[in-house]
């Protein structure tokens, strides 16, 4: 993209690429690629109130609470966070949506299937779109979209099985 020509000062650039990257990285992870985290919890007492504010990241939705041997865990969500329904220790299984990076040098957030090439081509839409470059925007979108569903298709956990000889 060249936006030399555009009477667009630096920080107005920064700002419209940081969002952008900001979005796709959303996108991502709520659209395509949850993320997923596990919070160890003690109930000391019944109806244990845990506070969203209380998670390392921002959750988007809470997959299910199960005691250390693996049984499911009695819980309701609030608006605020969720109450274990009964005293014990816990692990909370969460989707959740990465903090936004707060400039270049921060690392990006996202599922490892999705690669280098597929993020940019993502943000490269997005920030054209931002400058008015639609043209462009689409061309960008379109390989954008092409990349994630083949990116969607790779196996997550996937190896070459070892061949033995005899």
């Amino acid at each position: 993209l060249d936006l030399d020509s555009e009477n667009i000062t630096s920080d107005e650039r920064y700002n419209k690429f940081m969002s952008a990257v900001s979005m796709i990285q959303s996108q991502l992870a709520t659209d395509y690629f949850n993320l997923k985290k596990i919070m160890p919890v003690n109930a000391a007492t019944d109806n244990k109130s845990v506070s969203y504010s209380d998670f390392d990241f921002r959750p988007l939705n809470i997959i299910k609470v199960v005691d250390l041997n693996g049984k499911k865990g009695r819980y309701e969500e609030t608006d605020s966070g969720i109450i274990i329904n009964y005293k014990g220790n816990y692990n909370i299984h969460y989707n959740y949506l990465p903090s936004a990076p707060n400039g270049l040098t921060d690392d990006i957030v996202c599922d490892k299937a999705i690669s280098d090439r597929v993020f940019a081509l993502g943000v490269a839409s997005l920030y054209a779109a931002m400058n008015g470059l639609f043209e462009e925007a689409v061309n960008f979108d379109e390989k954008y979209l092409i990349s994630l569903k083949i990116s969607a298709k790779k196996p997550k956990n996937s190896y070459i099985k070892e061949i033995k000889w005899i």
